[in-house]
């Protein structure tokens, strides 16, 4: 279960969460909707890790989780397989086809350089780097958006697949409007 109690941060000294609260069950996604700029990206940083909450906890280490945002980290000038590779160290797991079942065409595009695929296929790519970590949370921000129908899809039953294994907080921007204080509300 992933824990997160009253998380405030800041940035630049402004407030931009403050005293957020959830649970995720193991087996549960927790969607975070809302308009640009009222923290759900910012929320998804600081669970991974990557940004310091001023207050509040989190009941998991930074490190039992995985982050693919839509500004992916893939690496351009390196290959999909070369991408995997900087994905696997983490686990030192190069088993790559439990993951690749998701996204089969990454199978055909292995030795491709990674600036030359379309936006669909790097959202697939940042996503199947992240689970060769096989964390116990994977955090995904705005995992399908600027994708086609056919990605979406193989997404949402990717993640639909991984949802029984591990806790899954997605920052949703397809799905109908709502506020993250609805989504709080939610989660509680």
């Amino acid at each position: 279960m992933l824990k997160v109690r009253d998380i405030s941060v800041e940035r630049s000294g402004m407030p931009v969460l403050s005293n957020v609260s959830f649970d995720v069950e193991a087996g549960q996604a927790l969607i975070l909707r809302g308009p640009n700029g009222i923290g759900k990206t910012t929320l998804l940083r600081t669970l991974a890790g990557l940004q310091e909450p001023v207050a509040g906890t989190c009941d998991f280490p930074a490190d039992q989780a995985a982050y693919a945002s839509h500004a992916n980290g893939i690496k351009t000038a390196l290959t999909v397989r070369e991408n995997l590779e900087l994905g696997s160290h983490a686990t030192r797991d190069y088993n790559w086809d439990p993951v690749l079942t998701y996204f089969p065409k990454l199978k055909s595009l292995m030795e491709r350089k990674a600036g030359y695929l379309s936006g669909g296929e790097r959202q697939r790519l940042s996503i199947a780097r992240a689970l060769l970590k096989n964390p116990p949370v994977l955090l995904l921000d705005e995992a399908t958006s600027a994708v086609d129908n056919e990605t979406e899809k193989l997404i949402q039953e990717a993640l639909d697949h991984l949802r029984a294994a591990r806790d899954l907080v997605d920052e949703g921007i397809r799905r109908s409007p709502a506020c993250l204080e609805e989504a709080r509300r939610q989660a509680r």
